[in-house]
This record gives structure tokens, C-alpha cells and sequence, in this order.
């Protein structure tokens, strides 16, 4: 936690999070964080045992300090039943304007007993209205016979509309399809719009340019990250895509919608990553998007620009930023002209973990990275890096003055 807009950090440990602090699942991970109007921080995080993922489900935890100390988690959401699914990540919001209030999304996934039967999912939506003390959780969408979604995230609209985008899976027809999707709710999740389809993901994954065999951050190809313009009800999509290349290398789109949801401009590309440089080393990932008090629009993103061919798989950090005015609309891409380098130097990615247990195997440093706002137009950027002789470490980069 950083009580100095992200100049010093300290380390927490939060209780009860797992058996090794005093909690009654094996793992946790999918952590997410929010803040309410009054400063409190509430957290919530995917749990689950080994070497099963069941059980599982959703904890939450809330903060007066800001992150000091911590109250014991609450488990919004569990399923121990090896036949009822497993529940996967699900973030976190505050309502900005209402204390009280505090929102999730939680998707889960059944996987069939025998081969040629269907997979299912299912997507439940939990609530607070006592700042997050106790949970009321329900199903709010059944997405049908091998349709799945993940990385659902929920934004408080200042209307108090809930928008809630994820990735939509269709494994039905002769070619399995991704799509960007939101539902929307006008009455605090009471009920829900049928999903609206924004754009079809046609991420490519990220391979490492020397060895394609061997994927880079693999579940971030499949991640949205969503941001809200606090003012204005702005809502902002990031996530990778490859068809600004023709389906050669995974760039980062960004959509934008100024109706609470309900319409969404065309996917444009807003990573500045050189297109003189060979198109594996093109390739970016990771992106997270965030929007400032003076609408100023912030998304960063890791490439491989920099690349050795001879050597390591240098890679960096890197962020963009628009604001909008009367003559400029960011959603047309063409205000992402100020480039920032979060990196100090690169990183050798071939140094991260190495997965090869669950999906392609390959090079892991997260599915996520941390982007927020910190006063009229500045950012703090989180993410992490690889060590060479020690586990991953984390980096935090204050970029002031942003557009400017």
C-alpha cells in the first residue's frame, strides 16, 4: 500500500486469505481492490483448493486505514459440490457515491463428466448495502450449452447504472468465437439487460517472437479491462486484438460508449508500439485503462519492441494517454500520441515462471496489471517483472502531469 500517492510502499498482509494466513482454502488469487466515497477499501479475491478447484469461491475483506489492518473475510459465493462447477475470479466495486454499497460478478464454469458432453457456465451477481459486511448473491445470466464467459468486471456509472463487461466464449459452431460483452443494470442489479455483443475478440495470444511455441501471459488474450470517466459516465473497454494486422500480432483496442452501455464505437487500436520493427516484436499485452479527474485517459501495456533476436526476450512498459476536448474524441484512437516508458530498462521475459500445467505453455508475470487515477490528470501504473535469481517482483511507476 502507498499512503503518498505512490512515492513509498509498505507490504500487508492480509488474514484469512489462505490456510498459510490463517484461511480455509488452499489458494487465492484474481485479487481486486476498490475504494468507497468515504475511503474504504474493500477487497476480493478467488479462493479454491488443490489439487481440485473445488471447492471455491469469492471472499471479500474491507479496510478502514486504507490497507493497515484489515477485517476477517467474508466468503460471498462457494461451491463444494466436485458436480456444481467451479467459480473463477470476479472484481470488485464500490459505489462512488453510496457508502453503503458494494458490487460484484462472479462467473462459474461446469465442465462435462465425458467427452462430447457440453460445458456450462453460469454468471452470479453479488451484492452489499451494508459496506460489505454481508453479501446477497443470485444467478443473473445462464449463458446455455458450451457458451462460457470470464473476467467480468462491474462500473458504477454516475446515473448509478451498473455496466458489467466480460469475455462472452462460444464454443457452438464450427469456429469457437470470443466476444467483448456488457450487461446493464438500471436498478442496482436487481435486474439485468439480456448480454450486448461490443466486438469480437480476435486476439492472436502472445508468443515469444524467437520461440512461438512458447506463450507470454496466455489468459491476458483473453481479458477485458474497463474504466469509467467519473464526470462524465464515459465508459472505456481495452483488450488484445489482433486485427490490425490482419491476425499477425496482438495490438491493444480500445471501445468507448457515451449511453451507459448500449452503443459502442469501433474497435481502434491505441498502443504506439514501431511498426518498422520485425511483427513478432510488435506484439502487446497485458493492457489496463484507467480515466483521470480532467477525462484524461490513460492505458498501458508491455511489448517486445526492444527485443534481442540473439539473446533475451528484452521486454517493457509502457503507457498512453488522451484527453478528450470539443475537436479531439479519444474513441477515434488518434489522441494516444503521448507515449510514456514505465520501464526503467527492459526485462528479460524468459526469466518469469514458466507454466505448463494449465493452458499453453509459457511465460507468466499475471493476467492483470494495476492502473489507476491519483489527482486531476496523474496515474500510478503497477506490474510486475521477473528476477533473475529471485520470484517476480512488483513496480509501481507515478506518471505526472499526463498529456501534458
Amino acid at each position: 500500500m502507498s499512503a503518498d500517492g505512490g512515492h513509498s510502499w509498505r507490504r500487508v498482509l492480509i488474514p484469512g486469505t489462505s490456510r498459510c494466513t490463517g484461511g480455509t482454502f488452499d489458494y487465492v488469487d484474481d485479487v481486486w481492490l476498490s475504494f468507497g466515497p468515504t475511503g474504504m477499501l474493500h477487497l476480493s479475491a478467488h479462493v479454491f483448493d488443490a489439487p481440485e478447484t473445488t471447492p471455491s469461491g469469492l471472499i471479500t475483506a474491507r479496510s478502514l486505514d486504507g490497507g493497515l489492518t484489515w477485517s476477517k473475510p467474508v466468503l460471498v459465493v462457494t461451491e463444494r459440490d466436485p458436480d456444481g462447477g467451479t467459480y473463477v475470479g470476479g472484481a470488485i466495486v464500490a459505489d462512488p457515491k453510496d457508502p453503503a454499497r458494494v458490487y460484484t460478478v462472479v462467473p462459474k464454469i461446469m465442465e462435462p463428466d465425458q467427452e462430447g458432453e457440453p460445458f456450462r457456465g453460469a454468471v452470479v451477481f453479488a451484492a452489499s448495502g451494508d459496506a460489505g459486511r454481508t453479501w446477497r448473491a443470485r444467478q443473473i445470466y445462464a449463458p446455455g450449452e458450451n457458451r462460457l464467459t470470464t473476467g467480468h468486471q462491474i462500473v458504477v456509472l454516475p446515473n448509478g447504472t451498473l455496466v458489467d463487461s466480460f469475455t462472452l466464449f462460444d464454443l457452438t459452431g464450427e469456429r469457437p468465437t470470443r466476444h467483448v460483452a456488457v450487461m446493464r443494470s438500471q436498478d442496482r442489479g436487481a435486474t439485468w439487460s439480456p448480454p450486448h455483443l461490443v466486438a469480437e475478440m480476435r486476439s492472436a495470444g502472445v508468443s515469444d517472437p524467437q520461440s512461438p511455441g512458447d506463450q507470454v501471459s496466455s489468459g491476458s488474450a483473453a481479458l477485458i479491462d474497463a474504466a469509467v470517466d467519473p464526470a462524465s459516465g464515459r465508459i472505456y473497454l481495452v483488450w488484445q486484438d489482433a486485427r490490425f494486422s490482419g491476425g499477425q500480432a496482438d495490438a491493444i483496442a480500445l471501445s468507448v460508449s457515451d449511453d451507459s452501455g448500449r452503443h459502442w464505437s469501433t474497435p481502434v487500436k491505441v498502443n504506439r508500439s514501431p511498426t518498422y520493427v520485425p511483427i513478432g516484436n510488435q506484439q502487446a499485452f497485458t493492457a489496463s485503462v484507467a480515466v483521470a479527474a480532467d477525462h484524461t485517459v490513460a492505458v498501458d501495456y508491455s511489448d517486445f519492441r526492444h527485443d534481442d533476436p540473439a539473446g533475451a526476450l528484452w521486454t517493457d512498459r509502457w503507457l498512453v494517454t488522451c484527453r478528450p476536448t470539443p475537436k479531439l474524441d479519444c474513441a477515434t484512437g488518434v489522441g494516444f500520441d503521448t507515449e510514456v516508458r514505465l520501464t526503467n530498462e527492459p526485462f528479460d521475459m524468459r526469466h518469469a515462471p514458466f507454466l505448463n500445467e494449465v493452458g499453453p505453455p509459457g511465460f507468466f508475470l499475471g493476467d492483470y496489471a494495476g492502473l489507476t487515477s491519483a489527482g486531476p490528470h496523474d496515474f500510478v501504473a503497477t506490474f510486475s517483472q521477473p528476477d533473475p535469481v529471485a520470484s517476480p517482483r512488483v513496480a509501481a511507476v507515478r506518471v505526472w502531469d499526463a498529456n501534458r
